[in-house]
């Protein structure tokens, strides 16, 4: 019967720094915020009209 040892998992790598992350949220926000986004699913739509949706712009076009 062969034992298989177990799996040795490396510490994951970091590709950006703390820094280098907040920068990323902060242009994704700025891009959702001017531009946003379109959603062309009506489940999705309705989920949305279901929940409070605070300060998420809804239009019906």
């Amino acid at each position: 019967m062969k034992v298989s040892r177990p799996l040795k998992y490396n510490k994951p790598v970091e590709i950006f720094s703390g820094p280098d992350l907040e920068k990323i949220h902060l242009g994704s926000m700025q891009i959702l915020e001017t531009i946003g986004v379109r959603f062309y699913s009506e489940k999705v739509l309705q989920l949305f009209k279901e929940k409070e949706t605070g300060s998420i712009l809804i239009k019906m076009s």
